[in-house]
């Protein structure tokens, strides 16, 4: 009895996995799911497996063995959950060919989630049509504005350098990649880690792993950012300034010809009374001293020549005796810094008026 119940157990469990395990003509196998003309293994729905071997004896080393020559690739359906333990890896062994890991369509798969993020990723090339990271605002606490980063940034010391010979290509088979690795390494552009340890050591890693620095490149942007914003408002500073400068010099000038009419009138309708004349002090601006030259024609009488401010008002009255060439020496030390008129008067007319600058 016990051996009949047996027997018809063992039938029930083969017709069960022989609905469920088909083969095909080409050795194809699958699983809950029609073999594939193209894949080796096909499965549907949720897997466990401890050793496989595909197309050859299961390894004691890797869970899934599958040689090239056996399986071209490897497509899966579904969730993959893959749990290395602590020093597990997935090794992609091409022998030294160019192998792929992609989506069966474009842009079909996600590599992790926000709950479920890898710790690194090492490449060496990352090619990407657009990068994102995490800016929320209620990711973050202890939010302040950068300051001041301008000064920082001049002790910044980009460099032009080459990778030793052996970065990045370590393990290496294939000969083509290996020599355009090599001459990507040459003639780059970037920051020696160490320097911008000592000015932004935020921006800095050291993976103690393999005893390597980083650099965290996309946090210089609101770096620059704030440094350039920093430039902008200096240049908004010094345009004010020279707005005001340019309004001051503009108030000036119109005093100078208010002024000079005061006190010439119509300089066109003006005849030089008999031949005296006024000369263009020198120096012209000066500090100290200031030399100024004259004529005074025979028939002049009474001759000065008076000093005035930009306001128009006197400073000072030098008399004049001697006939003919003659100069004054104007002391500089008896006015503060700024630009003076001077004017030759004789019996009672104006001869010219001439502008002098003192500086300090």
């Amino acid at each position: 009895m016990k051996k009949t119940i047996l027997f018809f157990m063992t039938v029930v469990l083969c017709i069960g996995l022989n609905a469920q395990i088909k083969v095909n003509s080409y050795g194809n196998v699958g699983i809950k799911a029609t073999p594939s003309s193209t894949y080796s293994l096909n499965v549907s729905g949720s897997s466990y497996f401890s050793k496989v071997g595909i197309g050859t004896s299961p390894s004691s080393a890797y869970s899934l063995n599958a040689p090239s020559a056996q399986l071209g690739s490897l497509r899966l359906y579904g969730s993959l959950t893959y749990d290395p333990g602590d020093d597990g890896e997935i090794i992609f062994d091409n022998n030294g060919g160019e192998g792929r890991i992609r989506p069966g369509y474009n842009m079909g798969c996600y590599i992790g989630s926000y709950y479920y993020q890898f710790k690194q990723i090492w490449t060496y090339k990352l090619y990407v049509n657009r990068v994102e990271v995490f800016s929320d605002e209620r990711l973050k606490e202890k939010i302040e504005p950068c300051k001041n980063l301008s000064e920082k940034i001049k002790l910044l010391k980009p460099v032009t350098f080459d990778f030793i010979s052996d970065a990045g290509i370590l393990n290496m088979k294939n000969t083509k990649t290996t020599e355009e690795i090599i001459g990507s390494n040459k003639n780059r552009i970037g920051f020696l880690a160490q320097d911008v340890q000592e000015v932004f050591p935020n921006l800095v890693r050291h993976n103690s792993e393999y005893d390597i620095y980083t650099i965290n490149y996309t946090e210089f942007i609101p770096i620059l950012t704030s440094g350039l914003q920093e430039v902008y408002d200096y240049i908004d500073v010094l345009e004010n300034e020279n707005k005001s400068q340019k309004m001051k010099i503009e108030e000036l000038e119109k005093k100078i010809d208010l002024l000079a009419n005061n006190i010439t009138g119509d300089l066109s309708a003006i005849e030089m009374h008999n031949t005296s004349s006024l000369g263009q002090n020198s120096p012209n601006p000066f500090t100290e001293d200031t030399r100024i030259e004259y004529y005074l024609a025979d028939e002049a009488k009474d001759a000065v020549i008076y000093i005035y401010d930009m306001n128009g008002a006197q400073l000072k009255s030098i008399p004049l005796h001697l006939k003919g060439n003659g100069n004054v020496i104007l002391n500089g030390g008896d006015l503060k810094a700024g630009m003076y008129l001077y004017t030759l008067i004789t019996d009672g007319r104006a001869i010219d008026t001439k502008t002098m600058i003192l500086t300090k």
